[in-house]
């Protein structure tokens, strides 16, 4: 029984889970239902779990912590921990474009699949960021993907994760975004051409 196991494994009664965001108060422990416009705005910061469907599809919610650091830093601190950074992705931290923040803080990641974002299949760049922005959330600033890679060393072998930022433009103006991947050659921060209509 699937409501019988949320209970077990968030700890909680029933009344704790939301499953609509009119539900959702200051005694909830989980939520699990569709991601509705304005819905990360709602859920509380210290909720821990949080589905689309249980128990296979978990939003992952993580904190890192960005600015503070020039491309340079972050360029020696990657090298040092053996992390490999593509001259795609070189070029991106050594843009004008590339404005870290001044004043370290933490930032709240959330992590979507574009199935998540309710799109059947591919989406667009733009169709993408209109849908996040729909449920509540920012686009990354530019040093997120850099301090990102530093955190996340326990990546998966074969996992692509693509950066939710303002593009970047090459010299030939050409947008790209952070990329973090972990393939047989180990842990990598890429860049994706992501022009408005790619999908």
């Amino acid at each position: 029984n699937t409501e019988e196991d949320m209970l077990v494994i968030f700890e909680c009664v029933r009344e704790q889970i939301a499953h609509v965001p009119s539900q959702i108060n200051g005694n909830t422990k989980a939520y699990v239902g569709q991601l509705e416009p304005g819905i990360f705005q709602k859920l509380p910061e210290n909720l821990e779990h949080v589905y689309t469907s249980f128990p296979e599809k978990k939003i992952r919610r993580e904190n890192v912590e960005i600015g503070g650091k020039s491309a340079e830093q972050l360029i020696s601190e990657m090298e040092a921990a053996g992390i490999n950074i593509s001259n795609y992705a070189k070029s991106m931290l050594k843009n004008r474009e590339f404005v870290p923040g001044k004043n370290p803080e933490e930032a709240t990641l959330i992590r979507l699949t574009v199935a998540d974002l309710g799109f059947k299949s591919s989406a667009t760049t733009d169709q993408i960021y209109e849908r996040a922005q729909i449920l509540g959330l920012e686009l990354c600033l530019a040093d997120t993907g850099p301090n990102y890679r530093l955190k996340y060393r326990n990546q998966p072998l074969n996992e692509w994760i693509y950066m939710g930022m303002k593009q970047i433009t090459d010299s030939d103006g050409s947008p790209f975004v952070f990329e973090l991947v972990r393939d047989d050659g180990g842990l990598w921060l890429d860049a994706l051409w992501a022009g408005p209509g790619i999908k």
